[in-house]
């Protein structure tokens, strides 16, 4: 057989990939003449009014056309959701009647459409599902792939047929199949943050399309683990975050653990709040960062250390095991921020610790044992080997006595045998030694390291940073708060510009204060609040009103000094 796929979308999951090249092999192995026509991930609408479908394969050949909905539920699962498992089968429905409609305008005597689910699951663990029947719509197992495509069907299309009807559904441009994603759940101009290759959990940076927010968005495909806890993983992280969010140093939860939308069953995903802070191996560049501070930055990691230990009960703490120079944010009131709670150890009745060895870039910050075991001997003694080799490199290469004595403190945590490490009591004794009764306030730190919760004082008035909107060459732009010096209390919410040198800042200062008066006629356009005198190194050049769900180029469009920033 001649089998064409088109890849209209990126695949979402491994599930998906599995049933295409299931199909596309099997199709292939098959001799002959005839043609068929695979359209994956296709984004399908009748009408540009309403939000397009999303189909995971429209396949097209001699028999007809067949609309595929890939699922990898479990029995146990669909035993346990039968009112979800109605609701897709009335989606794949509608998406096929849909595609009959449109495709019956260029061959009126098309036959029928069927929709099929195509459960991906290894076909011993769901055979009693095989031919079943739910709302009209027939379960397959991957053996039973002729029936989902009714290869076996009598032929009612031309080879030229199937090519004409692929050329009408198949998108002008497609998308390259390499696993990513743009929107999810409501949230666009996703990033890709993790490996490609790595499909269990894959982590994305984003924002809300109308508030902006930034977000880090956790995402996992429970088809591409093969293990039976796969679930009881995918869940460890948020229900670590969970257990952590009336500490300071924890990432806030934005979205709870859920159901993918379209996904149910396959994918969850959960969001936290993007604090668009530094990590520390970006932060020890930063030649503003004093001895001082950064002591005062690793007495304070340590004492969060401490206390996630603490969360978890005596015979069974709480581990973090991810601790790397990439996991450990520094704020801009030069506390730590811990994320990475992929690998922690919380108490629980279900152990779903890995039993292989983390591989990557920062084995050095992983304990000896390891390394050499896997992380299930990880305990509180390899965090503190992980935590000192990560915060070591705050003093390296620095030549004051201070920077020299923190490393001979940390060093005490990286005895090779875990008896021989200090305790996290003592690291943090030893730390608060070098700084003296009390450390001073930390100056607060060049723009573009600045972070969320963040006050910056601008012509008198105080305004709170929301989020980070974007940066670029020239500046950096920011969701802020104005507050009220006395009652705290929120005032109004702008935009605000920070210049990030003197050149290049005092341009964009005069476009500013050029454009100033002639925007209060433009609807679409945010009117500039204020704009500073003359430019100043980290603090504001200029403040717009915000227009919920305006695209941020609408802020800067007029401005040509701005187009790198975009």
């Amino acid at each position: 057989m001649k089998v064409t796929v088109f890849h209209c979308s990126p695949v979402v999951n491994e599930s998906e990939q599995k049933a295409i090249e299931h199909l596309k092999n099997r199709l292939q192995s098959i001799g002959g003449d005839d043609r068929w026509v695979l359209l994956t991930n296709l984004a399908f609408s009748v009408t540009h009014q309403l939000q397009s479908d999303e189909i995971d394969i429209v396949v097209i050949g001699p028999p007809g056309v067949r609309v595929i909905e890939v699922k990898h539920w479990t029995s146990q699962w669909v035993d346990s959701h039968a009112d979800l498992v109605e609701q897709e089968a009335d989606r794949v429905t509608n998406k096929a009647r849909k595609i009959g409609t449109t495709l019956r305008k260029i061959v009126p005597d098309l036959p029928h459409v069927n929709g099929a689910i195509l459960m991906t699951q290894e076909p011993a663990k769901v055979k009693r599902f095989a031919d079943k029947e739910v709302r009209g719509v027939r379960f397959h197992t991957l053996n039973d792939w002729k029936g989902a495509i009714g290869f076996d069907s009598r032929q009612a299309l031309s080879a030229e047929q199937v090519t004409m009807l692929g050329r009408q559904l198949e998108p002008k441009s497609a998308v390259a199949m390499d696993g990513s994603l743009r929107r999810l759940a409501g949230y666009v101009n996703l990033e890709l943050q993790t490996p490609k290759e790595q499909r269990f959990h894959r982590i994305y940076k984003g924002s809300h399309p109308a508030r902006r927010d930034r977000v880090v968005l956790h995402l996992y495909d429970l088809s591409a683990y093969d293990e039976k806890n796969a679930e009881a993983k995918a869940k460890r992280e948020f229900e670590s975050l969970h257990r952590l969010q009336l500490r300071a140093w924890a990432p806030r939860i934005l979205d709870s653990y859920q159901d993918a939308p379209g996904y149910a069953g396959e994918m969850f995903f959960f969001t936290v709040v993007d604090p668009a802070a530094p990590c520390i191996e970006e932060r020890a560049s930063d030649a503003t960062w004093d001895t001082t501070s950064r002591l005062a930055f690793a007495r304070s990691a340590v004492c969060a250390l401490d206390e996630l230990h603490k969360v978890g009960t005596g015979d069974e703490p709480m581990i973090h095991r991810n601790l790397t120079p990439r996991t450990i944010l520094v704020k801009h009131d030069n506390s730590p921020i811990l994320t990475g709670f992929d690998r922690t150890k919380i108490p629980s009745d279900i152990s779903v610790a890995s039993s292989g060895a983390p591989t990557g870039e920062w084995d050095a910050t992983v304990a000896p044992e390891v390394r050499a075991q896997g992380l299930t001997v990880a305990d509180h003694r390899s965090d503190v080997y992980s935590l000192c080799a990560c915060l070591t490199g705050l003093f390296h290469g620095r030549v004051d006595e201070a920077s020299r004595q923190a490393i001979e403190a940390l060093v005490k945590g990286l005895g090779e045998n875990p008896e021989d490490r200090c305790t996290m009591k003592g690291l943090g004794t030893s730390l608060s030694d070098l700084l003296g009764e009390s450390a001073p306030q930390p100056a607060p730190p060049p723009a573009r390291f600045w972070t969320e919760e963040q006050v910056v004082p601008f012509h008198g008035h105080d305004y709170r940073i929301v989020a980070r909107l974007g940066s670029g060459g020239i500046g950096t732009t920011f969701k802020v708060v104005e507050i009220d010096r006395s009652t705290k209390e929120d005032l109004g919410t702008y935009v605000a510009k920070v210049g990030h040198n003197a050149e290049t800042g005092t341009q964009v200062l005069r476009a500013y204060s050029l454009a100033r008066s002639h925007l209060g006629r433009h609807s679409s356009l945010s009117a500039i609040f204020e704009v500073a005198r003359e430019w100043r190194e980290n603090d504001f050049i200029a403040l717009m009103t915000w227009i919920e769900g305006s695209p941020l180029r609408e802020f800067t469009g007029v401005f040509p000094l701005l187009a790198e920033e975009q």
